[in-house]
């Protein structure tokens, strides 16, 4: 029954984008892809990272970076990776890489992943957390997908 035309016809609604569609531009017609980073800290302190700000953060074997996504979008987006590399600007080609994924994110919704801290950290040095949101499936903006934090890891 849906081979045909009239068929055919009845699974477009469904299919079509329904909301506000204003104007002639992507944004306006909702068909608005992709993701930002919200917010970075440290746990278990609690410790907010501020990018371009340098911060000390506590030695712990409980490090992680809690890093908070935001979806922009107008599409449920699946399988979203956040890649959390860090290093020293000592050995800058020395760098501890650590990954999580989102499975699934909503239009509107903002949720959190939790990664693991550097294995090896060399303490009272200065290095760089780069937070990495890969870019979506016809993300225009990628400007909000990554975010560098100076970090002292300290006793």
């Amino acid at each position: 029954a849906l081979v045909g035309e009239d068929g055919a016809a009845s699974l477009i609604p469904a299919l079509q984008r329904s909301g506000p569609a204003q104007g002639g531009d992507d944004a306006a017609a909702g068909n608005l892809r992709g993701t930002s980073i919200v917010s970075t800290e440290a746990l278990p302190s609690e410790t907010r990272l501020t990018p371009g700000t340098p911060q000390a953060v506590q030695a712990s074997d409980q490090l992680k970076w809690r890093v908070t996504i935001e979806h922009g979008g107008a599409f449920n987006e699946t399988a979203i990776v956040v890649t959390a590399p860090f290093f020293y600007p000592s050995d800058p080609q020395q760098v501890d890489e650590k990954q999580a994924q989102i499975d699934e994110l909503a239009p509107g919704q903002t949720t959190t992943v939790e990664i693991a801290g550097p294995t090896t950290p060399v303490f009272g040095e200065q290095g760089t957390l780069r937070i990495e949101v890969d870019a979506v499936t016809g993300e225009t903006n990628t400007d909000n997908n990554a975010a560098e934090y100076p970090v002292k890891i300290t006793i």
